[in-house]
């Protein structure tokens, strides 16, 4: 697998599994409150496979062009396989999926360059991850 490709099989991996586990929690606990599938939960995974993805490829080449198109397609694929959005509510979803990821990915990409430097180069993706996580939440009622 070339490196530039590393970070969207990370992140269907990890669509995948957060969507199994709400297929996993609809099955066996439905009257269990899990969290929306909204902008939270894209930002959430989103940040997830970045931190994963620059854990294994801390200086991974990306294919800028591709970031959306992947993201469109995972955010689309993933949700409609496992039976949990379906319509224009997918298209939706799908469409908030890309550009959250392109925009994520983006600022993940320059804060964890400019962070790297130095001793704390080992926690700095983890603490860009949470940092920009806490930054989507803070900005919910402006983008929204």
């Amino acid at each position: 697998m070339q490196k530039r490709y590393r970070l969207f099989t990370i992140l269907s991996i990890v669509t995948a599994l957060a969507c199994l586990v709400h297929v996993l929690y609809n099955a066996f606990a439905p009257q269990a409150m899990l969290p929306a599938m909204d902008l939270l939960w894209i930002c959430a995974v989103s940040l997830v496979a970045l931190v994963l993805d620059h854990y294994a490829a801390p200086n991974a080449e990306r294919c800028w062009p591709l970031v959306p198109v992947f993201g469109l397609v995972i955010f689309a694929a993933m949700p409609y396989f496992a039976g949990l959005l379906g319509g224009m509510e997918l298209v939706k979803f799908a469409g908030t999926g890309a550009v959250s990821f392109t925009v994520l990915t983006a600022l993940y990409a320059i804060a964890a360059d400019r962070l790297a430097a130095g001793k704390s180069s080992k926690a700095a993706p983890v603490v860009t991850g949470l940092l920009l996580f806490l930054a989507v939440q803070g900005c919910m009622g402006m983008v929204l």
